[in-house]
């Protein structure tokens, strides 16, 4: 389970943001609903997380569908915090789906100094 998060978390950050922060076996992606996904899914589901993470407020979902492929999907913002260094954190609940997989994880993205958000690890726990 975490491996496949760590892959969704991977392909998130680098749709969304850029390059990942972490290496990721990307065989993983066999398993895994984007594995499926054409041009336009992608167009629909980076657009739809971009919108959702500059825009979203918490607890907001944002969709997204292609009907000419059947893939579809959702992005929850979970929550905002800053971390150690203050940058704006976002937590996000990803939910992909095509005729015949579906996929769920959530992520951590930071926005960067340019603006661009980037995959990061979730705050550590307090104890």
């Amino acid at each position: 389970m975490k491996t496949r998060t760590a892959c969704m978390a991977a392909i998130l950050a680098a749709q969304l943001a850029g390059a990942p922060s972490y290496a990721v076996d990307w065989r993983l992606l066999d398993y895994s609903p984007v594995r499926s996904f054409n041009d336009a899914d992608w167009a629909l589901y980076k657009l739809t997380g971009r919108e959702l993470l500059d825009k979203g407020a918490d607890g907001e979902t944002r969709t997204w569908e292609n009907p000419d492929s059947g893939s579809h999907g959702a992005l929850k913002a979970v929550r905002t915090y800053k971390n150690l260094v203050g940058l704006t954190c976002r937590q996000v609940k990803v939910m992909n789906s095509t005729r015949s997989m579906k996929g769920e994880t959530t992520v951590h993205v930071c926005k960067q100094a340019k603006g661009n958000w980037q995959l990061s690890e979730p705050p550590a726990s307090k104890k």
